[in-house]
């Protein structure tokens, strides 16, 4: 009977392939977007008729995350510092979403690319909270999966747990196809490729560590 060493081992190039994977899929969608907004296909930034759009800010932060996933596995010190400045751009976009909403402020953030004519939200260009929040847990999910202390990888995979519970409520929403206006404030304006994509995310942190759940 194989050991549980011996489990983690064969686990970890599995995972290695699933980071990999996951980083590339998030890069090539948040490009997609952001070509999306650059043309004005409707169908590249809401995937569904009449459904929420993935904000051009949404779209650049993932493309953070993706880049970062990426820079991060590698041995080179200089990817690590690329990785860890990609990192800023969702820790930052999703940190000032958050103040704007809770403190009733307007940053100049969410229409700063892009005049968003396309979304129909009190907020034209603005993710919702819920898109905001995960951003966050995402951004320290990440940093904390690259962490050589346990203890850090653990609260990390706790944070993942979290962005699965907010991503998958999302995605029964649209499964159940429940309109815009009866969902709450807070997830009332993430597209369902923006949950996918969290929740793809949050399971390559749960992955990057395997021998954790085994310990």
């Amino acid at each position: 009977m194989a050991s549980a060493h011996e489990l983690c081992s064969t686990l970890v190039r599995p995972a290695r392939l699933t980071v990999s994977i996951a980083s590339a899929l998030a890069v090539g969608v948040s490009i997609l977007v952001l070509f999306g907004w650059c043309t004005g296909n409707r169908l590249l930034i809401s995937i569904l008729p009449e459904a929420p759009t993935m904000k051009f800010n949404t779209a650049l932060s993932f493309l953070g995350c993706g880049l970062a996933l990426y820079g991060l596995r590698q041995e080179k010190r200089f990817a690590h510092i690329a990785g860890y400045a990609a990192l800023a751009v969702p820790l930052l976009i999703g940190l000032l979403t958050l103040v704007q909403y809770y403190s009733h402020t307007e940053l100049g953030i969410d229409n700063l690319f892009f005049n968003d004519t396309l979304s129909k939200s009190a907020y034209p260009g603005r993710m919702s909270p819920a898109t905001a929040l995960n951003f966050l847990l995402l951004a320290l999910g990440i940093i904390g999966i690259h962490n050589k202390r346990t203890s850090v990888a653990i609260i990390a995979q706790h944070l993942a747990i979290m962005m699965i519970i907010i991503a998958g409520t999302a995605i029964v929403a649209y499964i159940l196809q429940s309109p815009v206006k009866t969902k709450v404030f807070f997830l009332q304006t993430m597209s369902i490729h923006t949950a996918t994509l969290f929740l793809m995310l949050a399971l390559v942190v749960l992955l990057s560590k395997p021998n954790l759940a085994l310990a």
